[in-house]
């Protein structure tokens, strides 16, 4: 085979070729990207339910407690941001995805400099009301109050049908946006029952506690305050845990929860590489409504997103300021039920569905 040497013209088609390629790379704009740190509050509701025998010799009090947590945007403080800008290079391609809640806090990030990183759809992980375990005890005639006494409240708050037990629930509530101690609030429309009962000698009056444990819940090992030049810093919060708990005027436990909360005062970041001249990166990052990180990936390949694959959607709908006290008003009527279920079985055994 004859070899041709290069000549004038193909030298300057094998110098113009590169360029066209560089000039075909995406460019991301000169936007700076903003969204909101994470602040939290807690629904407290306890449940008494009061169960008589149709003797009045006996009575039993369920007590319970639910907590329901929301996050929102805390707009006290300064926003985070993201220079996007950084995250070019001329010599690279560049896709870049965040999603947001409604009020303005991180969801997720998807980055790849060659297009070819999965898309992040939902990285919503809901939070679900948690409901303590309840405490139950039958007390005889001969302790504390009198069943007579305790009972003839009882009928008179509730009617029940002939087959069903006299049976009357007394609920209390309260909001925690921080650590401490909180007495609860008994409704309005319940203020006569409670009244009448603590004349009785029942005193249902309950307080929570709450209390930051100093877990650190972020799975990164040792969060940095700074990124090293070259990287783009993600700003996140140190998530601990909140450890509730509540309890009745009797002494009696009413049961506790341990909740994820962001701190306001301890902020990290995490690195965003910036693209390399050769291979191909991506960052994927997933963030519960709590703040904390539900997914976390780094890839040097192709396909490394996929590899990690997208964040699973967790079904419900995300618990907000506007409508945490409807949801603990549910977790507190569930909990009634619950509580009216095991009285009639502890005192009517004979009738307990198998």
């Amino acid at each position: 085979m004859k070899n041709t040497p290069i000549g004038p013209a193909l030298r300057t088609v094998a110098c113009i070729a590169v360029p066209l390629v560089l000039a075909g790379c995406a460019s991301i704009p000169d936007v700076t990207v903003s969204y909101r740190p994470v602040t939290w509050s807690v629904q407290v509701a306890t449940a008494h339910t009061i169960t008589c025998t149709n003797d009045r010799k006996y009575f039993m009090v369920a007590g319970g407690a639910t907590y329901t947590p929301a996050y929102s945007a805390d707009t006290a403080r300064a926003a985070f941001e993201i220079q996007l800008k950084k995250l070019d290079r001329f010599y690279a391609d560049s896709d870049f995805s965040l999603s947001f809640t409604d009020d303005g806090r991180l969801k997720s990030i998807n980055q790849s400099t060659t297009g070819q990183g999965e898309t992040i759809t939902k990285a919503f992980v809901g939070v679900v009301t948690a409901v303590a375990a309840f405490q139950a005890e039958a007390l005889p005639s001969t302790a504390g109050p009198q069943p007579a006494s305790i009972c003839a409240i009882v009928r008179k708050w509730n009617v029940p049908a002939p087959d069903h037990l006299p049976q009357v629930s007394l609920t209390q509530n309260g909001r925690f946006a921080g650590a401490g101690n909180l007495s609860l609030e008994v409704p309005p429309e319940q203020q006569a029952l409670f009244t009448e009962l603590k004349k009785a000698g029942l005193d249902l009056a309950a307080t929570a506690r709450a209390e930051l444990v100093g877990d650190a819940l972020q799975p990164v090992a040792r969060p940095a305050s700074a990124v090293a030049e070259g990287e783009v810093a993600v700003t996140l919060q140190q998530v601990t845990t909140l450890k509730l708990s509540a309890t009745d005027a009797r002494g009696e436990n009413l049961g506790g929860k341990r909740i994820p909360v962001p701190l306001k005062d301890k902020d990290f970041m995490l690195p965003i590489p910036k693209p390399a001249l050769f291979g191909k990166q991506t960052f994927q990052l997933a963030v519960a409504e709590s703040g904390r990180i539900t997914s976390l990936g780094y890839g040097s390949t192709s396909g490394a997103a996929g590899a990690l694959g997208a964040v699973a959607v967790v079904a419900g709908e995300p618990i907000t300021e506007d409508n945490a006290r409807a949801a603990a008003a549910k977790a507190a009527a569930d909990l009634i039920a619950q509580q009216q279920r095991l009285a009639n079985c502890l005192l009517k055994p004979t009738e307990c569905p198998k």
